[in-house]
């Protein structure tokens, strides 16, 4: 019981965080062409979010929970987050699969929504081959790679591999 109202807990931190993501599109020009990115391989398809204004990452802390949440969109059709979890401060390193420490959620979670079917994969908390590595991190940026194969209920997995994120701190 408790590990499902925990795996209900993660999905709808995810959407929300997945959501505001999306819905923070200021209007206007001045999308494209500057220095950050998110760009992965989804398949046989190359992705490149390069959208300066939907481009970020957040970072929270809660009580022993430590959170980075890196977002990349071009568009509200398809968009990608990559969420890192763990019970102590997050630095460079690499974070891998999903669980609890303590009670504390530690690992990772990568969600893409695919803009051909406008469904949203994800990597999910029980399995995942998912991989988050971070490089570089400060109060101005954060840099690395990821991939993992994200899946659907009912459609194909799409695997995620050549993932790599420069982006901005939000705020």
């Amino acid at each position: 019981m408790k590990k499902m109202f925990y795996s209900a807990f993660v999905l709808f931190v995810f959407l929300l965080f997945s959501i505001a993501f999306t819905g923070c599109k200021k209007s206007g020009s001045g999308g494209g062409g500057g220095e950050y990115y998110v760009k992965f391989r989804a398949n046989s398809s190359n992705i490149n979010y390069t959208n300066q204004m939907g481009l970020y990452f957040t970072a929270t802390q809660s009580a022993s929970s430590h959170i980075i949440i890196i977002s990349g969109f071009n568009t509200a059709a398809s968009n990608i987050s990559l969420q890192v979890y763990s019970d102590a401060p997050i630095t460079a390193g690499s974070y891998s699969n999903y669980s609890l420490s303590s009670g504390i959620p530690v690992g990772v979670i990568i969600g893409y929504q695919d803009e051909s079917t406008g469904q949203l994969f994800n990597s999910g908390p029980i399995t995942s081959d998912a991989v988050i590595t971070i490089t570089e991190v400060n109060t101005n940026f954060i840099k690395g790679s990821f991939s993992g194969t994200l899946k659907k209920s009912g459609l194909a997995d799409i695997n995620i591999t050549a993932g790599e994120f420069y982006v901005k701190k939000n705020g």
